[in-house]
């Protein structure tokens, strides 16, 4: 983990999924996972997500397959806890917003697919 993420932070994303690790104060890490998932995801899984090392495996085979190991690694050697929770987003079609110099959106309206 440490040849990627270094003293700082790691991030890869493409296809709508994200796989991110983040050095911490202690020397230990978090690793994150985001996907785009139907909302019912969660509800229809809920064995799943009290197996954590069953659902790293199932996530990886089927959402993460074919990213580099390098990166999968990242999630395949990470222990503890799993946490999930929803991260809503807009397309940025349908927002028709206008670009606004000297205008940064942060936190949940940064938020465009």
């Amino acid at each position: 983990m440490e040849a990627l993420v270094g003293t700082g932070n790691y991030m890869s994303m493409g296809g709508r999924r994200v796989m991110t690790a983040m050095r911490l104060g202690d020397r230990s890490y978090y690793v994150f996972a985001g996907l785009s998932l139907p909302e019912s995801w969660k509800s229809e899984n809920a064995d799943l997500l009290k197996n954590p090392p069953k659902l790293k495996r199932e996530l990886m085979a089927k959402h993460f397959a074919d990213w580099p190991k390098a990166t999968t690694d990242l999630m395949n050697n990470s222990d503890g806890e799993i946490y999930t929770w929803p991260l809503y987003g807009v397309s940025a079609e349908k927002v028709g917003w206008q670009t606004v110099h000297g205008v940064t959106l942060i936190g949940d309206a940064a938020h465009l697919w």
